[in-house]
């Protein structure tokens, strides 16, 4: 005979969220879910080619990466805030849960969640112009 036992809560971030940022700027990610924790989740960002929960190692050209929560609104909501991002492409968003354990890994092992994505965007460092005094310039400024 069947008979209720109970109520399972699943946390963690809900997928597919997405953040705009400008190059050079920090970004701020609101993770939105069900049972979040800012003293004890924390995120990190993956490049296109690595996976969330593998052993790869985390993006080492985003500083600061993984990241710790910087305020809770909810328990379905939490703000993280990186450090200024100076790459030109879409980042993943891995999140970790600590069911028996802690978040500290600087491999993706623990960040199992894809929460969504970074999308980095701005102009290209290092571009130079040269426009001739009373004449029409055009620029052709290259980015993402």
């Amino acid at each position: 005979f069947p008979a209720a036992a109970g109520i399972l809560t699943v946390g963690g971030a809900f997928p597919d969220q997405g953040v705009n940022c400008t190059r050079g700027q920090a970004c701020q990610i609101v993770v939105r879910g069900i049972d979040l924790n800012k003293d004890t989740h924390r995120l990190a960002l993956r490049g296109e080619g690595q996976s969330c929960g593998s052993g790869d190692r985390m993006r080492k050209d985003v500083a600061g990466n993984p990241f710790a929560a910087l305020s809770q609104e909810s328990a379905g909501r939490i703000t993280f805030t990186t450090s200024p991002i100076q790459v030109l492409e879409t980042l993943y968003i891995c999140y970790c849960v600590p069911y028996g354990g802690l978040c500290g890994s600087t491999e993706l092992t623990d960040y199992k969640q894809l929460a969504g994505y970074l999308d980095v965007r701005g102009a290209a460092p290092d571009q130079s112009f040269l426009c001739g005094r009373g004449g029409y310039c055009i620029l052709e400024v290259s980015g993402h």
